[in-house]
């Protein structure tokens, strides 16, 4: 039983205006349910949609692939079984992630798969998504070697971004 009705598509726009269908469009898929239910307060909801537009949809410098698998892992690691769930099946339905790479992602140290900068920031986010304060001075050494901290930035938003599912878990 959901602990929060979400708003259904005729309530929607009465809190979000044509909103929802715009994001709809520019996702490529329905929002989730946390989202809908997120809705009830669009004041909310819209820093939480804005921010993952920004990192996980729009064009960037960091591979969309890169991010997601690195939204899966923080997401597994934090114990967050939706958010690992949600991020498999968004990266592996809009083609980012192969299926090959998604079922090799707990092996990427010794994987082929997986080039030395993938490598880097899945430590990362492993660190990150076990406990923050397990990411060391050493996963930006390693990070360096591979990205700018422009691209940095973006790598550890898309954790964030993964991390903000939570609070729509916690509603389900």
């Amino acid at each position: 039983m959901a602990r929060i009705e979400p708003l259904s598509t005729e309530e929607s726009p009465d809190r979000l205006g044509n909103e929802v269908d715009h994001i709809e469009r520019e996702r490529g898929s329905p929002l989730n349910n946390c989202f809908k239910k997120m809705a009830r307060r669009p004041d909310i909801l819209r820093p939480f949609l804005d921010l993952t537009t920004a990192v996980m949809h729009k064009p960037s410098e960091v591979p969309k692939a890169l991010k997601w698998m690195a939204a899966h892992v923080a997401s597994n690691a934090s114990g967050c079984r939706y958010c690992t769930a949600h991020t498999a099946r968004h990266s592996a339905a809009r083609g980012e992630v192969s299926q090959e790479k998604l079922e090799a992602i707990w092996v990427c140290r010794t994987s082929a798969n997986f080039s030395a900068a993938e490598r880097a920031a899945l430590e990362l986010a492993l660190a990150a998504g076990s406990a923050p304060a397990a990411v060391t001075d050493g996963h930006f050494v390693e990070l360096r070697r591979h990205f700018t901290d422009d691209k940095i930035v973006e790598i550890i938003a898309s954790l964030r971004c993964s991390a903000g599912l939570t609070a729509g878990t916690i509603l389900c």
